[in-house]
């Protein structure tokens, strides 16, 4: 956001979103891209000996309809690795916009200045442009790759505010809004209003949650503190939020375990008497 603002939000972005992006990987690409790592002999071999041994079973019910399907694509979801191994497949691709492609500079308010071309968190990638003219070749340049390692673009849920990018991604016009990584954009990367009110309601969602269960008082606060109060970390650097707000927040949240506490005792005191 700080980077649009810098640039007076004459930025162009691409959001690309990639079609059952885990389940279409080339086991070919991925054997290539392990094996480029220079790994340890035994590492190397450990991983590919793993991915070979991939199976799944189907099941209806309690019945197992196909026993050990092997897995001739994709990868496997559900474990510590599998994100691991996406990332090294979408890792080339990072290292070739950065090498091709200009940066977009942005100086800190410490006079530190970073840059970048693409955001980029396992399959939800954003590219950013000073130029429309480099934006299409950055799309494109992302669209050959993906293709390359058996991917997908899903044009319906990628978005652009550059028309020539539109045969890529869906053009993004007017109020037009965009949710990339759980936030939501308009198309000049601002975050959209509302955004605060959101955060406001989840963190308040989820205390109610943890008041309809059986804990005890302690245990309540540590969870709230550790489950509901934390949610505004995720948005810190993101979302435009004051000190104000995030004490009006913690005042309002840390008041409701207490109310609900004080209820408690008086019901219980009610039944002994």
């Amino acid at each position: 956001m700080r980077m649009y603002a810098s640039h007076k939000c004459r930025l162009y972005s691409t959001w690309i979103d990639i079609t059952e992006a885990f389940d279409s990987v080339d086991h070919e690409v991925l054997e290539h891209v392990i094996r480029r790592l220079k790994l340890p002999n035994w590492m190397t071999n450990f991983i590919l000996d793993t991915i070979k041994r991939w199976t799944i079973d189907i099941r209806w019910h309690k019945e197992c309809i196909i026993e050990g399907k092997k897995i001739e694509r994709g990868i496997l979801q559900g474990d510590s690795l599998s994100p691991l191994l996406f990332v090294l497949c979408m890792d080339p691709l990072s290292r070739r916009l950065r090498q091709l492609y200009p940066s977009v500079q942005i100086r800190t308010s410490d006079s530190r200045e970073f840059g970048t071309n693409h955001l980029l968190y396992i399959d939800d990638l954003k590219l950013l442009a000073k130029d429309e003219d480099v934006m299409q070749k950055m799309t494109k340049e992302t669209e050959e790759y993906l293709t390359h390692i058996g991917l997908t673009i899903n044009r319906d849920k990628s978005a652009t505010n550059s028309s020539r990018c539109a045969d890529t991604a869906r053009l993004l016009e007017g109020p037009e809004t965009y949710k990339y990584l759980g936030i939501t954009e308009t198309r000049y990367s601002s975050v959209s209003r509302g955004m605060y009110s959101r955060i406001h309601e989840e963190i308040k969602k989820r205390v109610n949650m943890l008041l309809d269960t059986d804990l005890s008082a302690k245990n309540l606060f540590r969870a709230v503190n550790q489950y509901a109060l934390t949610v505004p970390n995720y948005y810190i650097g993101v979302v435009p939020m004051e000190p104000n707000q995030f004490a009006s927040l913690d005042t309002e949240i840390v008041i409701i375990p207490w109310v609900m506490t004080y209820k408690f005792v008086l019901r219980e005191l009610r039944v002994a008497a």
